[in-house]
């Protein structure tokens, strides 16, 4: 059936008339914990396979099982204790390979498969998972197992990224030869079979790198960093963690990261999710989610010491179930009143989510301290997300006006209008103040009023202030992006937000392991040229899919992956490329070329242009695109490699368009708000800098 798929895939996409010699690099993910049985002699068919003819109709023959295990069989019970027997415990096993021992786990399918069919088993030359079994398709050969979703076999020490050989013993005899050695997922594990070549006319040197689990890719796809948690609110909750020192337990996997081998990932899966929210919605609240997130306005964070644990069917983490309320003197209870019930619901499952976590090694992560000197300001770094407020007026006659403190104030308020949430408990200041705040840039002379969080216009008779006073708040290093039905609910992320002590943002993550998988055969082509990483190529391209931030590649723009099936294209550094705006955008200047650089447009919940010109002349032109709701975006700037930097600025009114097909450069400065920045050797300009050294008169 998978190979059937694969060859439906890429005739849809030939037939669509999508060009197969463009692709320089591909990589996929599979469904994690399948395994894929090759019979003996496999691999002389796969290496000799003719373009005339579909892959179904050369390897049905090749499959010493038919009917392969998935992640949805729970049979082994039997194989998982005596894998935890062999090694010493659940808590051994779990230290050694991530995770106790699970049914659906590869190990135990495998130890059932030679324990009642010996027979296949012998017949058997090579176990693939479904990843790499998809990356042999492409290959021509047998793939090896990349580190991360092999870490979900209960095979792998994730230390030290080589099977365990008491794991293996206690499953079957002879499994590591036919297990293959395990790479690193960004590797690059060959060049395309020559079928693909003959048959849909990829490019010889296109690059396979090492296929993933869907999860792994999924963190790929939603590029979270280190520190960073992103939380699926669906009809199950799940939570995946970037972890450097990671602590196994028994609840919880802990697989090895899919982008930085020398960290880790973990995945925490809840039962009670969604249906759970809709059940107490139901049954307190009308059935109304206004009334729901009404409850959750009207209570206070913490709920008057009142906690509930709500689990209606047997939760995984852990395993429990029934409902289950306390009073604020710690004694249990039948019954909240209405608003308490859904305030104990909805904290109790995210504090659930932030112990377990925790329990594998997750920590808040916080930023830097910044300079207390306003002078200073423009100096400081922007990792993580620092949050300076102005509670001053500009000097009178000053030259320099402090622009970056009301940037700052800019990116505070944008975090709030562009779907982030900020916690309650270190934003006494930031929260109604900048949220209703109608800043522009430069910023109107305003005071913010204490505790009160009120804004007071200054009068003239104020503006001899000679000192710029600021408040900085550094909110933690560590950004949670949700997603899922319940991320929609502003209020339930105002939750999320209080317990774990940091900011929240939504994303869209529809088919985040198939993005994920581009990013990463980007990444692996990357690597294998010894490049950058793939944190530096989300400085070029703007990876992570946040409401308010670019979230997409220009290279992936016009290419419809499907399927696994995920592909890289590349854009030259000086091709002339005619963009195309949408139509309802009614300040753009309309499709031109631009003959002295390269343009692309990202199309994402802000629009940003880009427009690059080569070392070493090391200038960036940038103007990003609609306020959203009266809230401008961020201002940012990334490092790029090569010296180039990629600038971000709020965009101002509207202008006349160039009259001219090829707009001059002076036409163009104009359009983008005069943002033209020169940037000199070895400088690594934040966006409060940015701001600061920027030059509007600058014609290149």
């Amino acid at each position: 059936m998978w190979v059937q798929a694969l060859d439906v895939i890429l005739e849809k996409m030939k037939a669509s008339g999508f060009d197969f010699s463009q692709v320089l690099a591909l990589s996929g993910a599979g469904q994690q914990h399948g395994s894929v049985y090759w019979k003996t002699g496999a691999s002389q068919v796969l290496t000799s396979l003719s373009p005339d003819l579909p892959l179904r109709e050369q390897l049905q023959a090749c499959f010493s099982i038919s009917d392969c295990p998935v992640w949805m069989d729970s049979s082994t019970t039997a194989q998982c204790r005596q894998l935890e027997a062999t090694v010493g415990g659940a808590q051994a096993l779990s230290c050694l390979t991530g995770s106790r021992a699970y049914e659906r786990f590869t190990g135990n399918q495998i130890a059932k498969i030679y324990q009642q069919n010996p027979e296949a088993y012998s017949h058997t030359e090579r176990i693939s998972l479904v990843s790499s079994f998809a990356a042999s398709l492409f290959l021509g050969s047998y793939s090896p197992i990349d580190y991360s979703d092999g870490s979900g076999m209960n095979l792998l020490q994730i230390q030290d990224k080589v099977w365990s050989q008491a794991c293996l013993g206690a499953c079957a005899p002879h499994l590591e030869e036919k297990l293959g050695s395990p790479v690193p997922s960004c590797s690059v594990v060959g060049a395309i079979s020559s079928y693909y070549v003959q048959r849909y006319g990829f490019p010889p040197g296109c690059k396979v790198v090492a296929f993933t689990g869907d999860n792994p890719a999924s963190l790929a796809g939603m590029r979270l960093e280190e520190g960073d948690i992103a939380v699926s609110l669906g009809t199950s909750d799940t939570l995946f963690l970037w972890l450097q020192e990671p602590t196994p337990a028994l609840e919880g996997h802990i697989f090895c990261n899919p982008v930085d081998t020398q960290h880790y990932m973990a995945l925490l899966c809840f039962k009670n999710g969604s249906l759970m929210r809709e059940k107490i919605r139901d049954e307190s609240a009308s059935r109304s989610w206004s009334e729901f997130s009404k409850a959750l306005q009207s209570t206070e964070m913490g709920n008057g010491g009142n906690l509930g644990f709500y689990f209606d069917v047997m939760e995984i983490t852990p395993e429990i179930i029934g409902r289950h309320r306390f009073s604020a003197e710690n004694h249990e209870v039948s019954a909240f009143p209405w608003d308490v019930e859904i305030r104990a619901l909805i904290e109790g499952q995210f504090m659930a989510k932030r112990i377990h976590a925790e329990g594998l090694g997750y920590r808040v992560s916080k930023s830097p301290k910044t300079s207390e000197f306003p002078e200073k300001c423009s100096r400081v770094s922007r990792a993580g997300m620092v949050l300076k407020l102005a509670l001053s007026a500009w000097c009178q006659g000053s030259s320099s006006r402090q622009p970056s403190v009301w940037g700052e104030a800019v990116r505070a308020e944008a975090l709030l209008g562009l779907g982030g949430v900020i916690p309650k408990s270190s934003s006494s200041l930031l929260r109604g103040a900048l949220h209703h705040a109608q800043l522009t840039f430069p910023a109107s002379r305003h005071f913010l009023n204490g505790r009160g969080s009120r804004w007071s216009r200054l009068r003239g008779g104020h503006r001899g202030l000679k000192h710029l006073f600021v408040f900085k708040y550094s909110l933690p290093k560590t950004k949670i992006l949700a997603t899922g039905g319940a991320s929609h609910n502003r209020d339930i992320l105002q939750v999320l937000a209080d317990v774990f002590g940091a900011p929240v943002y939504v994303i869209d993550t529809a088919n985040s392991a198939c993005v994920g998988s581009a990013y990463r055969a980007f990444h692996g082509r990357s690597m294998d040229g010894g490049q950058m990483s793939l944190k530096e190529l989300g400085a070029l391209a703007g990876l992570r899919s946040v409401k308010g931030e670019i979230g997409m590649f220009p290279f992936f723009r016009d290419i419809g992956v499907l399927g696994a099936l995920a592909s890289f294209f590349s854009l030259p550094a000086e091709q002339e490329v005619e963009t195309k705006v949408k139509a309802s955008d009614p300040s753009s200047p309309g499709p031109w070329t631009a003959p002295w650089g390269t343009i692309a447009l990202v199309e994402a919940s802000l629009k940003l242009w880009i427009i690059k010109k080569s070392p070493p002349c090391r200038q960036v032109l940038a103007g990003a695109a609609h306020a959203h709701k009266g809230v401008l975006p961020p201002i940012c700037c990334q490092r790029l490699p090569g010296g180039t930097a990629l600038l971000c600025l709020p965009k101002p009114k509207p202008v006349p368009s160039p009259s001219t097909a090829v707009p001059t450069p002076r036409h163009i400065s104009h359009f983008i708000w005069r943002s033209v920045l020169q940037l000199g050797p070895g400088r690594n300009l934040t966006g409060s800098q940015c701001v600061d050294e920027w030059r509007g008169d600058h014609v290149f």
